[in-house]
């Protein structure tokens, strides 16, 4: 009886010890067939990864840059009332106008107050429903930062300038011939 359950014993340790090498057998002939077809496929598994990670600043750049072309700054509100100056109602109408309809929302630079900040949106609103078609409102945001611009009359100045550095034209002096051909 004991002799029986030596002869079990040894053959269950056998039969694990096998099913263990033979499942670790297989992980690293699995794996040295994973490598193989990777190296041989290189570089096409990883080229959708580099991809994205070329093209992902793209997408922010692109919604900084709308961000600030559609920004209304300190320059376009009067500074007593809060309103809307002629230029600022300009800006808001090209927003509006000329935006693709995925970039249309108005962002605005908040005002040192509530209150301020409440009568620049009003300000905007009224405008903004002036120019709606269909009765909608249009989406406002808020910013604290004010993105880094130039007045106008220092950029009116650096174009005269510019302009003035032009040469004058002229044409170089005709020569004549023999028989009046040029």
């Amino acid at each position: 009886m004991r002799h029986r359950m030596t002869i079990v014993a040894v053959f269950l340790f056998l039969f694990v010890a096998r099913t263990i090498a033979s499942g670790a057998g297989n992980d690293v002939m699995n794996r040295c067939h994973l490598d193989w077809h990777r190296n041989n496929a290189w570089p096409q598994p990883f080229t959708l990864i580099d991809r994205v990670a070329a093209c992902s600043p793209f997408a922010a750049m692109t919604m900084k840059g709308w961000q600030r072309q559609s920004t209304i700054t300190n320059y376009h509100f009067d500074h007593a009332t809060q309103q809307l100056t002629e230029a600022g109602e300009l800006k808001v109408i090209e927003i509006l106008r000329t935006n693709p309809t995925n970039h249309r929302a108005v962002v605005m630079v908040r005002g040192i107050t509530d209150e301020e900040t409440a009568r620049r949106q009003a300000s905007i609103n009224n405008v903004a429903m002036r120019m709606s078609r269909d009765g909608r409102p249009t989406q406002i945001i808020g910013v604290d930062i004010e993105p880094r611009t130039w007045p106008a009359e220092d950029i009116e100045m650096i174009g005269v300038q510019w302009r003035n550095t032009f040469p004058q034209p002229r044409l170089s002096a005709m020569e004549s011939t023999i028989n009046g051909e040029l």
